[in-house]
């Protein structure tokens, strides 16, 4: 998100949120990938929402037990890098796709 020269990106079974798994009672290896404080920042959403303009896919996304989300789910979570998306005129870089 930070790179300019990067013109595309798609996240496979990535993990959902950071909220999601603070969220949760219980998490699998999660916290190896902690960034101390980085909630009171952002979170994964927003840090995708500034991909914006350029083409960004989350597919088959997961919780923090590793379990696949719903669509829902995700677009629940993605939604203000949904509007991001939209707001820039780029809706259709945007894709969000879970497990079916």
């Amino acid at each position: 998100a930070l790179f300019d020269r990067i013109e595309s990106l798609t996240l496979e079974r990535s993990l959902l949120s950071w909220t999601n798994v603070a969220q949760n009672p219980v998490s699998i290896n999660q916290l190896t990938n902690v960034v101390p404080g980085a909630l009171r920042v952002y979170d994964l959403p927003d840090l995708a929402a500034a991909m914006a303009p350029r083409t960004l896919r989350i597919v088959n996304p997961r919780d923090g037990q590793l379990r696949p989300v719903s669509q829902t789910e995700l677009e629940t979570a993605y939604s203000a890098c949904r509007q991001r998306f939209a707001q820039k005129g780029a809706s259709e870089h945007l894709v969000l796709q879970a497990e079916k």
